[in-house]
């Protein structure tokens, strides 16, 4: 049987077993024989409060009790004894296939793969038994989910996936931020000056009409790079480790030196693009989820050349780490243009503040969707753990037997209900960003000036995360309420047709009675005579 997420496996365990110990509990305290005694006792007193005639009463409650006992005696049979074993290995988890993981491994709560709850739950119940009906529901509710997806199987390629990790771009190697401030002071500060004040050249014009205005407004700028006197002439200050000394290039005055430095002082354009030792290309895989979101972005975007995925990466991963940009050690001269780039950068966190209900969705919208996916499988397993109490005090009734079985179909629906969100999710984005290169950069938030967008697409999300299982369970329950009240009506028709039945057997006992009484008499006085 499948569930739909790593915690369920041990959820659905527990919730099992701890429902097993409450049916010991009802069991051992004879709790269970309290309904039999609740069904004896009120149809006793009913059928003496509602029959007129005499001996009405005595067939309304044979009735009552027949139709009242066959019941509850099939709901425990399929509801509360438990005959259909569960294992930890029968249970199986498949997580949704994405670009990042084509090919995902299926868990057990037996062998949970590396979800955490192993050692969380580190001994989980081997086997359960549960009672028949149960199982049935369970095995409904899965298969109903596993279809929904499956029909809209390939119209989705999880682009909110890529979302997720770029909120997880920030760097925790001190070592490494601190490469990034002394590059950005020592290369990108001294670039844009010059290039602010003139220094500009056909192939600084082109990189910039390639890859437009704002390439001049990050540290990989390629009309930086581009351009000699820019990224080609400037160089580190200091020794940069990793850089292999080169006497006769960046080098070329220690070669007289007697002592020379261990590592090389590389000129900008080197330092950034060096595939070995280059700061994008370790900034990336320094990041906590640069790898992967790279290696998924290149799967996504086949279309787009890897210097422009890269590009978008390198940016993003400076966005999220603006905060290690700093003006220390920046020579006096260039302070002016260095404050002014460092409030480029404070203009752009302030967007935040100006589409600021937009980002609180944006930033928010993770943390609801991990705080449904956790509740869920919290909720079954309570579900599971009450309801042999919920059966007792229902009396054993199809009423609660029916609506035991909606709640578990609509809370294991839910899973559906999100499927289906993200499906639309993906959709909105490509339609909100028709262009490949456009839709990378919303996907790694760096359009900040298409703030309403980013607000419809971002509170979209929510409102369907959360309005779509709200509407599902609503929807569900506005028709169990119809097919319970169904369920009672069937009875009282049942019921009252039982007592009519009984009273009309009465009157023509009564009746019957009467004429043979008659007779008698009558027979009585003519032999007499």
């Amino acid at each position: 049987m499948t569930v739909d997420s790593y915690l369920e496996l041990f959820t659905t365990l527990y919730g099992w077993a701890l429902a097993g110990v409450f049916r010991d509990i009802l069991v051992d305290t004879g709790v269970i024989y309290a309904p039999f005694a609740l069904i004896l006792g009120e149809t006793w007193l009913e059928s003496h409060k509602s029959s007129s005639y005499e001996g009405a009463d005595a067939a309304w409650m044979v009735r009552v009790m027949e139709a009242e006992l066959l019941t509850a005696f099939v709901v425990i049979s399929l509801c509360f004894v438990p005959l259909v074993p569960l294992s930890a290995v029968s249970l199986r988890h498949t997580p949704a296939a994405h670009a990042l993981n084509p090919n995902p491994v299926t868990a057990t709560a037996a062998n949970p793969d590396s979800s955490g709850y192993s050692a969380a739950f580190p001994n989980p119940p081997a086997s359960i038994d549960i009672p028949v009906w149960w199982y049935g529901v369970m095995g409904f509710s899965a298969g109903f989910n596993e279809a929904t997806r499956g029909g809209v199987a390939g119209a989705t390629s999880n682009l909110a996936v890529a979302e997720n990790l770029a909120q997880n771009l920030s760097i925790a190697d001190p070592v490494l931020r601190n490469e990034m401030r002394r590059f950005y002071n020592e290369c990108f500060v001294p670039a844009r000056t010059r290039y602010l004040n003139g220094t500009t050249s056909p192939a600084t014009q082109a990189a910039i009409a390639s890859h437009g205005q704002g390439d001049i407004d990050w540290i990989g700028s390629h009309a930086f790079r581009d351009e000699p006197a820019l990224y080609g002439r400037l160089r580190a200050s200091a020794e940069v480790p990793g850089f292999a000394l080169q006497l006769a290039g960046d080098d070329v005055d220690m070669a007289l030196n007697d002592i020379k430095p261990d590592w090389s002082r590389p000129n900008c354009l080197r330092w950034w693009t060096d595939p070995q030792n280059g700061l994008q290309q370790r900034s990336i895989a320094g990041a906590d989820s640069g790898a992967p979101l790279l290696q998924f972005l290149a799967t996504t975007f086949p279309a787009l050349l890897p210097d422009r995925l890269q590009d978008a990466l390198s940016r993003a991963v400076e966005k999220a780490n603006v905060a290690i940009i700093e003006n220390a050690g920046v020579a006096a001269e260039d302070r002016g243009i260095a404050d002014s780039v460092a409030d480029f950068f404070q203009r752009t966190i302030g967007g935040v503040g100006v589409v600021g209900e937009g980002w609180k969705a944006w930033a928010s919208a993770p943390m609801i969707i991990l705080f449904a996916q956790t509740v869920q499988p919290l909720i079954l397993l309570a579900i599971y753990m009450f309801l042999p109490l919920v059966l007792v005090i229902g009396r054993f009734s199809f009423r609660v037997m029916f609506l035991g079985a909606l709640a578990i179909f609509t809370v294991k629906g839910w899973t559906a209900m999100w499927f289906i969100a993200n499906w639309l999710y993906d959709h909105m984005l490509v339609a909100m960003y028709p262009s490949t290169l456009g839709l990378l950069h919303a996907l790694l938030k760096l359009n900040l000036d298409e703030s309403m967008k980013r607000i419809v697409l971002n509170t979209t999300l929510i409102a369907m995360y959360l309005g779509f299982p709200l509407i599902w369970t609503s929807m569900l329950a506005w028709a169990g309420y119809q097919v319970a009240s169904g369920f009672d009506r069937t009875a009282q028709s049942t019921l009252g047709t039982g007592a009519s039945a009984g009273a009309a057997g009465a009157r023509i006992g009564s009746r019957a009675a009467s004429a043979a009484s008659g007779a008698a008499k009558s027979g009585l006085s003519r032999g007499l005579k």
